[in-house]
């Protein structure tokens, strides 16, 4: 039977009820044996229901509901009804302090907590993620610095995703629903992190390295929420909050402190973790042992024990605070995700929305719509027909590329305000055709946008910008299509918008963008193209400039500079297609 927690808002101060000292959980969830026990400890009119979320903690559920007394009187009995903020640590424990901060994150102060004692769940749990994150860490740390410099990151990059992948699905346990989506993008994480032993575009590696981790997390979290849809109002107050705001409100620190403090001793016989403790401190100096004897009997295996020590005291004092700092770094990151996984919210209120009036909304879109239709029929006229008239070509590529980041800006905002009028207001036959109109006119200036930069292009040449905005301005289409079924019929648009902008980003990142610039550069025949803008591409278009450069298209100079770029790489985990491809 899930168990209810409840906290009464009275004047702005939350109150809790409590029951032989301890924080009072109810069985079931009836309110009437709530509003029972309050009417005994104070008058009242009524109670009204705030908000709402059950939660799994820890595998138990419960209810943590949010009441508000509605014209108290007076309290008849103020001794088991207690503040939040007067709250102490007998009458806490973890539990009780994670549920309480659902609804008042800031109300109950972490100096406070120094005495909660943990249950034996949250002790073995705790024990569980320290030596998860703690590996994790360490590899992190030794694949991304080496003796000086930072390492070059090739294949560590797809190990790293695996590994967290994995052990995070030993952090869940067991998975009670399958969540395709947290599915999808988990497979996102891991082919995004090949890239890294694949290409050497030095965007796409900087863009990855904070779109790895988040679409990682996401992956995470999702698997454990199943019930947690994409762009749900659960989707972006839990758990874009816990990977992004939630992160500075690490209470689970506190955890770890705790888990040394009270010097955790598995005395139950049946802890998984008893034999595993003690197998490892019991083999420390058998293999200490055995590897001098071994280094001993085979000269290779010596070598190979030789260099790890070498390397270890050759890294030096810089090297070691480096490794330590990254080590910090990545072990608090993924300890808070792995303890944040045993506290799950599976249900959030639904919040009114408060609509705007239908009147001014009709009129914003009529007004809006007749600029845009203006706004056409110049870019028609002078874009399509007047082509062929007076205009050079290097003047009409120049007038095509004129205003094109402007007009890309423009699509942006009508998405954002079809979508927000479409939430904020009622449903109306005018409403939704002003809005489908406005839909259209953005889907004609995409289009008149690419076809303009295709004009550009044509005569000065393609770059990493014009590529990858083309690129955004066809996802920017495929949602405007999307929005028009969404007016008529329900679909899910974030949902599938970042499905499929994801998919798109993923296809960027296996197209290899350099080797297209450079072969449609080489090949164009415009007169204004920079030959130079070539050869400062990553290695992933070596192939195509070495072909120019025997074709006498590019001067030797300017391979040379190109070759520059290639990273001396000794190390299995550095290993990149491309970079060693290069020689």
């Amino acid at each position: 039977m899930i168990k209810s927690l409840y906290v009464i808002k009275n004047e702005n101060l939350p109150l809790v009820l409590l029951e032989n000292n301890k924080l009072k959980y109810f069985e079931g969830e009836n309110i009437k044996d709530v509003e029972k026990c309050l009417s005994e400890k104070m008058e009242f009119a009524e109670l009204k229901v705030r908000g709402q979320r059950y939660v799994t903690y820890y595998g138990e559920k419960y209810k943590v509901v949010n009441l508000e007394v509605i014209s108290l009187k007076n309290f008849k009995d103020k001794s088991e009804l207690v503040s939040i903020n007067s709250l102490t640590d007998k009458e806490l424990d973890y539990k009780d302090l994670n549920l309480i901060k659902i609804f008042y994150p800031y109300q109950y102060r972490k100096e406070k907590t120094k005495d909660i004692a943990l249950t034996s769940k949250e002790k073995e749990s705790a024990f569980s993620n320290i030596i998860m994150a703690a590996i994790i860490s360490i590899i992190t740390s030794f694949f991304v610095m080496g003796k000086e410099n930072f390492n070059y990151i090739g294949i560590s990059a797809i190990v790293l995703v695996v590994l967290i992948s994995s052990f995070a699905l030993i952090s869940i346990g067991k998975i009670e629903k399958i969540n395709y989506c947290s599915i999808y993008f988990m497979i996102v994480a891991i082919l995004l992190g090949a890239t890294y032993g694949i290409y050497t575009n030095s965007l796409f590696r900087i863009i990855n390295m904070f779109f790895i981790p988040v679409t990682i997390a996401v992956s995470i979290y999702m698997i454990s929420y199943p019930d947690i849809k994409l762009g749900s109002l659960d989707f972006f107050t839990y758990i874009i909050h816990k990977i992004t705001l939630g992160f500075l409100d690490n209470s689970y620190l506190d955890i770890i402190g705790k888990v040394f403090k009270e010097k955790i001793k598995f005395k139950n016989k049946d802890s998984k973790y008893q034999g595993i403790i003690k197998g490892l401190i019991y083999s420390i100096p058998i293999l200490i042992v055995l590897t001098i004897l071994l280094s001993c009997a085979d000269e290779m295996f010596g070598n190979l024990f030789a260099d790890f020590v070498e390397y270890i005291f050759s890294v030096g004092i810089k090297g070691v605070l480096v490794k330590l700092i990254i080590f910090i770094i990545t072990f608090i990151y993924i300890h808070y995700i792995f303890a944040s996984l045993k506290v799950r919210i599976d249900k959030c209120s639904k919040k009114k929305v408060k609509m705007l009036d239908s009147q001014m909304v009709n009129t914003i879109l009529v007004l809006i719509n007749i600029l845009y239709l203006i706004f056409t029929y110049i870019q028609v006229k002078y874009l399509f027909i007047m082509r062929y008239s007076n205009f050079t070509a290097e003047g009409y590529s120049s007038y095509a590329r004129s205003g094109f980041f402007q007009l890309v800006i423009v699509v942006v905002l009508n998405v954002a305000i079809i979508l927000f009028f479409n939430k904020k207001s009622e449903n109306s036959k005018l409403k939704l055709a002003l809005c489908t109109l406005m839909t259209i006119i953005s889907i004609n200036m995409s289009v008149t946008s690419i076809y303009k930069m295709g004009l550009y292009i044509n005569e000065f040449g393609i770059t990493r910008l014009r590529f990858i905005t083309t690129a955004f301005m066809i996802f920017i289409i495929i949602t405007l299509v999307m929005i028009i079924f969404s007016l008529w019929r329900e679909i899910d648009i974030f949902k599938y918008s970042m499905i499929i902008g994801s998919a798109i980003y993923l296809s960027l990142n296996f197209s290899n963008v350099d080797k297209i610039i450079a072969t449609v550069n080489i090949e164009s025949k415009g007169n204004k193209v920079d030959m130079e803008y070539i050869t400062t591409l990553s290695l992933d278009s070596y192939d195509v400039i070495i072909e120019a450069y025997n074709e006498g298209k590019i001067h030797y100079s300017q391979l040379k500079s190109y070759k520059a770029q290639k990273k001396n790489t000794s190390k299995w985990y550095e290993y990149n297609y491309y970079n060693n491809k290069s020689n």
